[in-house]
């Protein structure tokens, strides 16, 4: 990413990344044809989800000429049962932080289907060049040792860092901790929302309908 943006703001030689292999096939692999901010609603069974969570979502052609889309996240383990040490580490000393790229039907599925949770995307007005940049920097990360702080470093933190490069303001947000739908008030603020996409899940489906339906047709 850096490279790409220095090669832009200097008369740099035109030089060939065709040896760097491993990334020339994620560039093929990750499409960024359209980049989008992706909020999870809370899950009411699990009170670390409480704050909801935050991706983006990267979609396009593959090298192959297929439609693919794929989800970058920031999290981290909490796999033990010392309650005390799980808040501690979180807050204090940072736990081990994990960049994650994944199908995107996978986390769409998990969200909607497993958790029962509702799901919006914002599509963000972003040129080629910042997709692309983005997309680089993506790659970045990938080799980055990252430690996870629950109120200073979380996915709502490392999302807002990423698409700060379309939007620059967001880096100056003033917030003390930065929650998911902090990234997503932010973005509607500074307009780079091209399209905005709800997807309901079956249970949030169900008690709608039932506020409209009769009590027969309910049972039925």
């Amino acid at each position: 990413a850096r490279f790409t943006w220095l090669s832009r703001q200097l008369t740099l030689p035109n030089l060939s990344l065709e040896h760097c292999l491993e990334f020339k096939k994620f560039i093929q692999k990750v499409p960024v044809d359209s980049i989008s901010l992706v909020y999870s609603s809370e899950n009411l069974t699990q009170p670390s989800s409480m704050m909801g969570h935050i991706l983006l979502k990267l979609s396009g052609p593959n090298a192959q000429g297929v439609e693919t889309s794929h989800g970058v996240s920031y999290f981290t383990e909490l796999n033990s049962l010392n309650v005390p040490k799980i808040i501690f580490d979180s807050l204090v000393t940072g736990k081990k932080g994990y960049f994650a790229l994944t199908p995107y039907e996978d986390k769409l599925k998990f969200y909607l289907k497993e958790e029962q949770r509702n799901v919006w995307e914002y599509e963000l007005a972003f040129s080629t060049q910042i997709r692309t940049l983005i997309q680089h920097h993506i790659w970045e990360l990938k080799h980055a040792n990252l430690r996870y702080f629950f109120h200073g470093y979380n996915c709502a933190t490392l999302t807002q860092f990423i698409i700060s490069i379309g939007a620059p303001a967001l880096i100056n947000s003033e917030n003390f901790w930065v929650t998911p739908i902090d990234v997503v008030k932010s973005v509607h603020q500074e307009k780079v929302i091209s399209r905005t996409t709800v997807l309901p899940s079956s249970k949030w489906n169900i008690h709608m309908l039932s506020q409209v339906f009769e009590e027969e047709s309910i049972a039925n």
